[in-house]
């Protein structure tokens, strides 16, 4: 995961399209595979805007952190999984917030004290 702090919101750590994608998981109530929420990020960002392997390979990644939760099942052509939020948006900033103060903590030890020192008066 990358942070760019010229970025606002979750672009500072997503894609456009990764924030979409994670929208589509989040806005849904149920378990939904792969082919479907690649469907909705195109609706919603333009026919042809991402590769089905891209929003595959971002699922995995976020199921991987935690973020989604995963169920293996069959489906036609053989196994495929089945998605649904294991964090909401605000679980998922509480996340972020805390992997950049830990990395910093982990870093930069001394600066990272000072400035929460300094910060809190």
């Amino acid at each position: 995961m990358e942070f760019d702090i010229s970025k606002r919101g979750l672009g500072m750590v997503l894609k456009p399209w990764q924030e979409e994608t994670l929208r589509v998981i989040w806005g849904d109530l149920g378990s939904i595979g792969s082919h479907y929420v690649w469907e909705k990020v195109n609706d919603r960002m333009g026919e042809g805007s991402i590769s089905r392997a891209s929003i595959i390979n971002f699922l995995e990644w976020a199921r991987g952190l935690g973020v989604l939760r995963g169920v293996e099942g069959m489906g036609r052509g053989g196994n495929r999984w089945i998605y649904s939020a294991n964090m909401d948006e605000a679980e998922f900033r509480q996340y972020l917030v805390r992997s950049v103060i830990n990395c910093l903590f982990r870093e930069f030890p001394n600066e990272a004290k000072d400035v929460l020192k300094t910060s809190s008066r």
